[in-house]
């Protein structure tokens, strides 16, 4: 029983990891690619866009006024 607790408690670690990595292996590319600087401008209005997005979606989800 006590390799699963401790199992349950790396899992939080796992799954930031796993997430920054995805990150980094989907905007390496885009990155590599950026540039020129309307590049660079449009991939930051892109990514303020999906932020705000995501920022007004989980306000939304969690009720938060």
């Amino acid at each position: 029983m006590t390799n699963f607790w401790q199992n349950l408690k790396r899992f939080p670690k796992f799954i930031i990891s796993v997430i920054i990595g995805l990150i980094t292996v989907i905007m390496n590319p885009i990155i590599q690619r950026s540039n020129s600087s309307q590049t660079q401008a449009l991939l930051f209005i892109l990514s303020l866009i999906i932020l705000t997005g995501a920022f007004f979606t989980l306000k939304a989800m969690l009720q938060l006024n």
